[in-house]
């Protein structure tokens, strides 16, 4: 099992939770190989997720769908749906190329490893621009709330990500603990 080692060392907040996660593994028999993510490709991946949500929801813009959300700011979905459909086809082919250049660097990382695991929101993007399998996975809580780390697999290696993931889980309690504002409801 691979890990992404420089996430796991900028991380702030939920460092030691993190590296209580490594050290489960490696208890129960990992063994832990450092792995890194591709960090030279520019690509523009809020481009091609503005374009890919104004084409899904397509059928929502054009039936007047917008006009029914709250929510109107810049940033706001609407206006995110909106923009996609203006981006010009040149910069959107421009990413999916670079896009297609992520995939085969982390596809390399899966000559190494079966699995590799990182911090959640430090691998997000990637696995959603690459479409490599992913399993987030409860680690505890944080005074800003639940902490978690990502298993990603190869493509079309769900089976063997579901595992390692599982035994994870069961080897620790994190999926069976509620913080106090959930349970309480």
């Amino acid at each position: 099992v691979g890990y992404f080692k420089g996430a796991f060392e900028t991380s702030k907040s939920a460092r030691q939770l993190e590296t209580a996660a490594l050290e489960v593994l490696s208890r129960h028999g990992v063994d832990l190989v450092e792995v890194d993510l591709p960090t030279d490709i520019p690509i523009n991946s809020l481009l091609i997720v503005r374009v890919e949500a104004a084409a899904a929801f397509d059928d929502f813009v054009r039936g007047g769908g917008l006009a029914t959300l709250t929510e109107q700011g810049e940033t706001a979905w609407p206006n995110v749906l909106r923009a996609g459909r203006l981006v010009p086809a040149y910069d959107y082919l421009q990413a999916q190329r670079l896009r297609s250049e992520l995939m085969a660097k982390v596809d390399e990382i899966f000559t190494k490893v079966d699995v590799f695991l990182a911090p959640t929101f430090s691998v997000l993007v990637t696995v959603n621009l690459t479409g490599h399998p992913c399993v987030v996975a409860p680690i505890g809580f944080t005074d800003e709330g639940p902490a978690s780390i990502s298993f990603v697999g190869k493509a079309f290696g769900e089976k063997e990500l579901c595992a390692v993931a599982k035994a994870f889980q069961d080897a620790t309690r994190w999926n069976k603990v509620f913080p106090r504002t959930y349970a309480d409801h």
